[in-house]
């Protein structure tokens, strides 16, 4: 099983932080066989096309 993670651009006036609760997330679908992709339109602007290629 295929599954895709995004964490959605929003407003910050600090040093952006990982998103850990979509990190702990991700472990645990790996652990139970999952194939896992995070996006952080935090730190990478969306964009459609990166959006369908991952």
């Amino acid at each position: 099983m295929r599954i895709l993670l995004i964490n959605p651009f929003y407003p910050i006036s600090e040093t952006p932080s990982p998103p850990l609760g979509l990190a702990y997330l991700a472990a645990a679908l790996e652990q139970a066989g999952a194939r896992v992709k995070i996006l952080d339109f935090v730190v990478y602007p969306y964009s459609p096309a990166g959006l369908e290629t991952a």
